[in-house]
């Protein structure tokens, strides 16, 4: 990694440290539960390279909702939340899926993580759209979006987030899918921020 791109990613690991700590946070108070989480791993690559990532993965076959939701205003992003189908089980303290649930705490997750980046970056967004899908492959769901990210979004910001509830782990996704235009904007917004 050149010194250039070093310090685009130490300056989005610092922001998505926040931004991740306070959806979880945020979730843990609403479902009345201890969610502990490790430093979260976050990859930044080119869309058309995130195959390298996912090959890695160990785990594209288990069961997950996906929550796609675009933002747009100063940069405009596509956020996709991956939620295994066995943490959304631990954190509604179901055996079954309820969807009206799986939107909520997904909406709060999504939401909280993109406040704290707006607030943090003191940029405008707006939600402009969103859509879901429950009970198919952590594969299917990256392999939906890029179908329709690959050609408008060169950037993918892929974080992997390692939690655990009552001492069993489970392994969320947070990814952010922006234009190079955009990835740079938010660079310069986070100089502005830390004053570099």
């Amino acid at each position: 990694m050149n010194e250039n791109l070093e310090y685009k990613y130490d300056i989005f690991k610092e922001i998505t440290n926040i931004c991740i700590g306070n959806s979880i946070s945020a979730l843990a108070n609403i479902v009345n539960l201890s969610i502990d989480s490790s430093p979260p791993e976050l990859y930044i690559v080119s869309t058309k390279n995130i195959g390298d990532i996912l090959v890695k993965m160990k785990n594209l076959e288990e069961k997950a909702i996906g929550i796609v939701t675009k933002f747009k205003g100063n940069v405009e992003i596509t956020f996709l939340l991956i939620l295994t189908s066995d943490f959304v089980k631990c954190i509604t303290k179901k055996s079954n899926i309820n969807i009206n649930e799986v939107i909520r705490y997904g909406n709060l997750l999504s939401t909280y993580y993109m406040l704290s980046l707006k607030n943090f970056l003191n940029i405008f967004l707006i939600l402009e759209k969103q859509d879901y899908t429950v009970d198919v492959t952590i594969g299917e769901i990256f392999e939906n979006v890029l179908l329709y990210e690959l050609e408008k979004k060169e950037r993918v910001l892929l974080t992997i987030v390692k939690t655990s509830v009552k001492n069993k782990p489970y392994e969320n996704y947070f990814v952010l899918f922006v234009s190079d235009d955009d990835f740079n904007k938010l660079i310069n917004y986070a100089r502005q921020h830390f004053g570099v």
